[in-house]
């Protein structure tokens, strides 16, 4: 008779174990391939039935000798040849193994990888071998480059390439940058001579290290200290007729003599200067200086316009007894009737003007006409409010500023107000048309409008399907002042200025 044994209790169900490895990706090198030979290194993730050659594997290609993530468990294919014989190779990522790649089997062969092999392959593969991906890949790169490390040269295949396509990042092979020479033939941007400090156009000179053995003071702890710099220093000897500052490009005038000088024969030094000996001319006299121009075009020679600019510090201060003479603002914004020397125009630019102060004679006409303006815009004793009301436009909205002295980037200084707005004649929900902005306006003070315009662009409404935040429609532009009736009035750009000018006097 044999015994019956009763069953035990049978054991609790475990959740398979999954080893710490696999969840996260192992860093590895990939093998690389031997001098003298050529070959290849493939990432296999899918190995069909009736594979019998390479070709039928499923995988992604890895470059030989440089580093990548892999998952765990994942199989790399490699082939070196040699002559006629073959040596085939198969590794497995494993974070144990020296370089992250442990060898599984090789196989020495008279020709390509086989049947065989790729059997051996197949029964080897992991589970998920089909999701397997290679990340943080390094390439190889094919075309010289600037190091991101150490800013020198790094031939073709001598490098590495990380990042992504169309971003990629160049660097020396295993963080392992050459010493950075002491003197470079030629210097790659223009700067003042290390030596004797004067200009080194750029290629005309030699690059020489600065040693710098503490870090830079722009160091951070994630960037790391900065590579060592160079200085530009002309070749030995220095020249002694070499210009002390950049040449100029454009037209601009002579700080010593204050005459013209052409793209190319001046040099930048506190100001423009003829290169060599300025012209055998007198000098011009009196103090002048050089702005932009308002408006682009001809200004001729003579002419007597009213400018305000900022003297540069290499130019001398605007007299107080001049004709006209006005500051603007704390920060050295003044206003000047000057009379036109010179001028010189760029393509799509602003006209530059050279100018001086004009005599009490020659502003006599512009003084005059500012006059008869400050009468004309007389503050009024009475104290009115209007009522300003536009409407929005296909969502281009109206605005209303405060116009409450001078600014020397934009000319005027505004105080932009808050507007009231009216749905009750929306013509639709999105408040496209027929809404209404409203704003209430004082006398004594001056404002400035915008307004939109019918009719909008035609296809503004495809526009702002897709969110662009531009104007649709035309803009309008005008100075409003609240007049002695409690009407809304237009002021001309001269009124504006003058009342802006003599304003607060007459308030006072």
């Amino acid at each position: 008779m044999t015994a019956s044994r009763s069953p035990g209790p049978a054991p609790a169900a475990t959740a398979p174990q999954t080893a710490p490895a696999a969840r996260t990706p192992v860093p590895v090198l990939v093998p690389p391939v031997a001098d003298g030979c050529s070959g290849w290194r493939l990432l296999v993730t899918a190995c069909p039935e009736k594979a019998d050659t390479v070709r039928a594997l499923g995988g992604e290609w890895l470059d030989a000798g440089y580093r990548c993530t892999l998952p765990f468990g994942a199989l790399v294919l490699g082939a070196d040849r040699a002559g006629g014989d073959v040596e085939v190779t198969l590794h497995r990522a494993n974070p144990a193994a020296s370089g992250g790649l442990a060898l599984v089997k090789s196989w020495s062969r008279r020709s390509p990888v086989g049947a065989r092999e790729l059997i051996y392959l197949r029964r080897r593969l992991a589970p998920d071998a089909a999701r397997h991906r290679a990340g943080a890949k390094e390439r190889r790169n094919r075309d010289a480059g600037r190091c991101r490390r150490c800013g020198q040269n790094v031939p073709p295949g001598e490098g590495t390439l990380t990042g992504r396509r169309g971003a990629w990042t160049l660097a020396h092979r295993d963080d392992l940058c050459p010493p950075r020479p002491k003197t470079l033939d030629t210097n790659r941007y223009a700067a003042p001579c290390g030596i004797c400090g004067l200009w080194v156009p750029r290629g005309a000179g030699q690059a020489q290290l600065i040693d710098d053995s503490r870090p830079h003071p722009a160091a951070s702890p994630v960037s790391g200290p900065r590579p060592p710099r160079y200085r530009a220093v002309h070749h030995h000897p220095c020249p002694t007729d070499a210009p002390p500052g950049p040449p100029t490009t454009t037209t601009a005038w002579c700080t010593g003599c204050g005459h013209r000088i052409r793209p190319g024969r001046g040099h930048w030094a506190n100001g423009a200067h003829h290169t060599g000996p300025c012209p055998a001319i007198p000098p011009v006299a009196g103090p002048w200086w050089t702005l932009r121009h308002t408006t682009r075009g001809h200004v001729p020679a003579g002419q007597v316009l009213r400018v305000r600019f900022v003297p540069r510090p290499e130019q001398p201060p605007v007299p107080a007894e001049a004709p006209g003479v006005r500051v603007l603002d704390e920060g050295g914004f003044t206003e000047l009737i000057a009379v036109v020397l010179d001028h010189a125009q760029r393509s799509g630019r602003r006209t530059t003007l050279q100018v001086r102060p004009a005599t009490w004679p020659e502003a006599e006409p512009l003084l005059a006409a500012d006059l008869q303006q400050a009468l004309d815009t007389r503050p009024l004793n009475t104290r009115y409010r209007a009522r300003w009301i536009r409407e929005r436009i296909c969502g281009d909205r109206p605005w209303v500023a405060e116009i409450t002295g001078r600014d020397a980037k934009f000319g005027l200084r505004r105080d932009f107000l808050t507007g009231e707005l009216d749905y009750e004649g929306a013509l639709d929900n999105r408040g496209w048309r027929g809404v209404l902005c409203c704003w209430t306006l004082l006398t004594g003070r001056l404002y400035e409008a915008s307004w939109p315009l019918d009719p909008p662009m035609k296809n503004w409404k495809s526009l702002r399907r897709m969110g662009f935040p531009g104007r649709v429609t035309d803009e309008q532009r005008a100075f409003l002042q609240v007049n002695e009736a409690g009407d809304i009035v237009e002021l001309t750009r001269e009124q504006a200025e003058a009342w802006l000018n003599h304003g607060p006097e007459w308030i006072g």
